[in-house]
């Protein structure tokens, strides 16, 4: 059986949506004739076609004409030329039958791509999903978020960005040409949520919004244990110097001159080698910050004699 992506279950869900108000029916056949509309010229006259390879999507487009025309729609099944030999369905009707749904003809208003002036909320959803369904695709939010509409000609698609850029709540949508088409995009969560809330693919986003979570969880596991790790390594770099520097003092039989807790830190120093200042501090019964003074001074007179080595050094040569 082969596996269905993320862009099918979208795609199959959107198709099971059905709009109750003739307008919104209207609304979604006209998204799909824009971005998967063909018009086609013969003997028997004009006729506009509809290609796709999901059988729902073709089932959805028979129903639409069927509940807004009287006219014939013939609906013909193929099987592809490419290796998989899948089905492909094109659906065919008369312009003239078109043209008695939109009230507008089919070449001025459809297919030279004018964006419909629709009034309500719904038909605007309507009609975002008939676009989708038309010619979109939505990569699995697992891997990235990345929404497209694939667009043949410039002129509507900036047109199209325009519009859906300025529909309430906006979109957002970037476009780009690519390969003799042009593509309006999406690549932020956020917003392709609010496409699929528009559109009504509530499943859909509530399977994106789960990713969204888990990815977001690993994120912020991935940001503190590097911070841990970060932190691991300062505290050893810094245990390093500190056992260096106490190592020089107790060579010199300067540590024992010191006075008693600074040479109980620097004896936990050495026993508790990766010990944060909190530990050492707990282990002594004193705070961080008595820690970290007693430690920075066992530091300083190291330097000290460090510094008055190299001195004796460069003046013996």
């Amino acid at each position: 059986m082969a596996l269905v992506n993320f862009s099918q279950k979208v795609k199959s869900e959107l198709v099971r949506v059905k709009p109750s108000h003739k307008e919104c029916k209207k609304a979604e056949l006209y998204g799909l004739i824009q971005t998967a509309g063909v018009l086609n010229i013969s003997t028997k006259g004009p006729s506009l076609e509809i290609k796709t390879e999901n059988a729902a999507l073709a089932r959805k487009v028979v129903s639409l004409y069927k509940e807004l025309s009287q006219g014939k729609t013939m609906l013909v099944v193929e099987k592809e030329t490419k290796l998989k030999k899948r089905n492909l369905y094109r659906i065919r009707s008369e312009v003239g039958q078109i043209d008695s749904v939109f009230s507008q003809t089919v070449v001025e208003n459809i297919l030279d791509k004018n964006v419909p002036k629709l009034q309500e909320e719904c038909c605007r959803r309507s009609y975002l999903r008939g676009l989708f369904l038309g010619s979109g695709s939505l990569q699995n939010p697992e891997k990235t978020y990345h929404l497209e509409i694939r667009i043949a000609d410039k002129v509507f698609a900036e047109r199209l960005q325009e519009y859906l850029n300025e529909i309430a709540p906006p979109l957002k949508f970037g476009l780009v040409e690519r390969r003799n088409e042009y593509l309006l995009y999406l690549k932020d969560g956020e917003s392709i949520a609010v496409f699929l809330t528009m559109t009504q693919a509530h499943r859909s986003l509530l399977e994106m919004e789960n990713i969204r979570i888990i990815k977001e969880m690993k994120n912020n596991v991935n940001r503190l244990v590097n911070c841990e790790d970060a932190n691991i390594d300062k505290t050893v770099t810094a245990s390093l110097k500190q056992l260096r520097a106490i190592e020089t003092l107790d060579a010199q039989g300067i540590l024992s001159k010191m006075p008693k807790s600074f040479q109980e830190v620097a004896k936990i120093r050495k026993q508790n080698f990766d010990a944060s200042y909190l530990k050492i501090g707990q282990l002594l019964g004193i705070s961080k910050s008595a820690v970290s003074y007693r430690l920075k001074k066992i530091e300083k007179e190291a330097e000290k004699i460090s510094q008055l080595s190299r001195t004796d050094k460069t003046d013996s040569e």
